[in-house]
């Protein structure tokens, strides 16, 4: 996946106030996806805890291939074909894209993975991944 983005300036605002309001929990331990978005939201919460960040690969959002990066608009007027047989069958990947199984499967590897039982664990991730 190669959809880098960093944090605009509103979510650099909402990870230091997510961070803040944290402040009073305790963690034991920090996982975030390995992009860039949610390691920068990890980093604000972990340097109030003073906590190492683990890098979690299964906790990426789904891969939409050629459609990363696009606006709605431009997915609309770009790849409109693509779009309606996705919108029609979320299990037919778009181009360079994974199936919704394929994304499904590598977050709930995660979620069902030895991590769930600990105590005091914090998930950066996406919001298609806790849907």
């Amino acid at each position: 996946m190669e959809y880098p983005a960093p944090l605009s300036d509103v979510g650099k605002e909402q990870a230091e106030h997510l961070a803040r309001r944290l402040a009073d929990e305790k963690f034991n331990a920090i996982y975030a996806s390995d992009l860039k978005r949610a390691w920068e939201t990890a980093a604000a919460i972990a340097e109030k805890e003073n906590l190492a960040i683990v890098s979690e690969p299964r906790l990426r959002e789904m891969d939409f291939g050629v459609l990363e990066s696009l606006t709605w608009d431009e997915v609309q007027r770009k790849y409109p074909e693509m779009l309606e047989r996705w919108l029609e069958d979320y299990n037919q990947p778009v181009e360079g894209g994974e199936t919704l199984d394929a994304f499904s499967m590598h977050v709930l590897s995660f979620r069902d993975s030895g991590n769930r039982k600990m105590y005091g664990l914090l998930s950066i991730t996406y919001s298609c991944c806790v849907q």
